[in-house]
């Protein structure tokens, strides 16, 4: 548990930090046009990690079997959207250009939360893996009665003899860096 909820919190801490350190840089240079304009990037960075927080305590909650799953119908693009706004600043910081595909009308009924954790996820790793000038492209389309998601980049991509091990959490093994 402690290893997903400090996967999930790193990108976003990660971007205040980087975001922090431009505020430091431009009030140093006196450059406070740029600085009020930043503002917007500030709150949405805390707004995102705020909604974060929540989505893993309802995750726990739900493993613990304490929270009841609430499947709704979801835009797959608002959602998407919303992840990458999450990331936009990391990506920047590393030149890694962001894409999305997904036509406006996409909907699913899943548990929002459940759902934002794996979109993370997926986007969390596929900017980790990406050099910088890559590009991670999040898409969402309609397979008959399914909902096709997949989220694609230009990085180093997973030796096929450690795939198996992939979806294993009581594995001991790690595939990160």
């Amino acid at each position: 548990l402690f290893v997903l909820i400090s996967h999930d919190l790193r990108s976003p801490l990660l971007s205040l930090r980087g975001i922090s350190r431009k505020v430091n840089f431009l009030i140093q240079r006196g450059r406070t046009e740029e600085l009020a304009a930043m503002g917007h990037s500030i709150e949405e960075a805390v707004t995102s990690t705020s909604k974060l927080i929540d989505n893993l305590l309802n995750w726990a909650m739900i493993q613990g079997g304490r929270f009841p799953y609430q499947p709704t119908k979801v835009t797959i693009l608002n959602l998407g959207l919303e992840t990458i706004s999450l990331y936009k600043n990391i990506a920047e910081a590393k030149q890694i250009d962001l894409f999305i595909d997904c036509t406006e009308d996409l909907q699913v009924f899943v548990d929002p939360a459940a759902l934002a954790v794996i979109l993370r996820n997926l986007l969390d790793n596929a900017i980790k893996f990406t050099k910088p000038g890559g590009h991670v492209n999040f898409s969402a389309q309609s397979c008959e009665k399914w909902i096709s998601i997949s989220c694609q980049d230009s990085g180093r991509g997973i030796a096929p003899h450690l795939l198996s091990d992939l979806f294993q959490l009581d594995s001991r093994r790690t595939v990160g860096t």
